[in-house]
């Protein structure tokens, strides 16, 4: 056979086979989630742990309020009552911000722990805010947000069945950063709110909180003035409010900042309780089993306040799975506080390391 006429017979055999190849591994790409900016390798496996079981709808009504206009559109915060729940009530409440790196994310993260916490007793909220992906917006106007959101609650507390004096602000990640914001951030009020009410929360509960030192050279839009306003690191003082944090130790959040502004915080004597798990990254506490070990630690923590009753509810997961208190503010201690803290970092030489890396790299240029 002529090199042409077999060169025309195997081409088209090639470029079929090629073909079918590409059919056969092509597959759809997966939905993600926003990737955090802190993400650990640990958290990649999180679609191979259990997802978290919601309780029946049925049991629970939740209202959608619009809690603020705002020029990009208006916000709006998903409200979860108790069963039996009257507007005579006064009970304790809280308001999630969801993870989202300042750019994108879904007031549905924390649907599950709203649903336990509402099984407590609690009003729980879930609050939108801006975004730079669907708002072209800055942190700045996340912080301004989170204000509103506390402010609103705090407000229409009557109508709501709240205690406007028992209100707490968590959030995950950026999240995390919005809700230790509300109470540390002066300024930064929304135009024609009642600054006569309060923005600031009665507790804070932090979960892998990520801008605790804000840097201005994070790509996203703030200059060095407005990283100093919204630095929670920078704007601690002697009157902020008791405080739960957890970080997984592989998460870097913890090694950039969380280290840092633990330290300040006990050392203005203010009641802190951080919490490690061992090997985890940043969004371990969404599934389980640490859905369920940091939710109970969480219930232990808000009934040290008298905002939830009784030991908690939460059904844990069989095996031997540790989270660590690291740190639970005694007066007498803090001049320990360094050593207690990297006790409870994998890996300590390595984290020091990586944080200093980290923190060189945000330096202003």
């Amino acid at each position: 056979m002529k090199p042409i006429a077999l060169f025309c017979l195997v081409f088209p055999l090639m470029f079929t086979a090629v073909g079918c190849e590409r059919k056969r591994t092509k597959s759809p790409e997966p939905t993600k989630q926003i990737k955090s900016l802190h993400e650990a390798p640990a958290d990649r496996d999180l679609k191979k742990q259990k997802d978290i079981p919601l309780q029946s709808q049925s049991t629970q009504r939740v209202e959608k309020y619009i809690y603020k206009q705002t020029p990009q559109g208006e916000l709006a915060m998903y409200v979860h009552f108790p069963k039996d729940w009257t507007e005579n009530d006064k009970l304790p409440a809280i308001v999630f911000f969801f993870g989202s790196t300042w750019r994108a994310g879904t007031v549905k993260q924390f649907v599950p722990q709203a649903e336990y916490l509402t099984g407590r007793g609690m009003v729980i909220a879930r609050a939108d805010y801006r975004v730079r992906d669907r708002h072209s917006t800055t942190p700045d106007k996340c912080v301004e947000d989170g204000k509103s959101a506390v402010r609103w609650l705090r407000a229409n507390a009557a109508r709501l069945g709240i205690d406007p004096d028992r209100i707490v602000a968590s959030g995950h990640s950026a999240g995390g950063h919005i809700a230790a914001c509300t109470y540390m951030t002066k300024g930064l009020d929304a135009q024609g709110e009642d600054l006569s009410i309060s923005s600031k929360p009665n507790l804070l509960v932090l979960f892998g909180t990520a801008g605790l030192h804000f840097a201005p050279n994070m790509g996203l839009g703030v200059g060095p003035e407005m990283a100093i306003k919204i630095s929670p690191y920078h704007n601690l003082s002697k009157e902020v409010s008791h405080a739960f944090l957890y970080y997984g130790t592989n998460d870097l959040a913890l090694v950039a900042g969380g280290i840092d502004f633990i330290e300040k915080y006990t050392k203005l004597g203010i009641n802190t309780e951080l919490y490690t798990a061992e090997g985890q990254g940043h969004v371990s506490f969404r599934a389980s089993p640490w859905f369920e070990r940091t939710i109970y630690l969480v219930d232990k923590f808000l009934a040290r306040y008298g905002y939830t009753k009784g030991e908690p509810t939460i059904k844990l997961p069989e095996g031997k799975v540790e989270i660590k208190k690291c740190l639970e503010l005694i007066s007498t201690h803090t001049q320990r506080i360094g050593w207690v803290i990297h006790r409870c970092i994998a890996q300590p030489a390595t984290a020091t390391r990586n944080r200093s890396n980290f923190l060189s790299l945000m330096a202003p240029k």
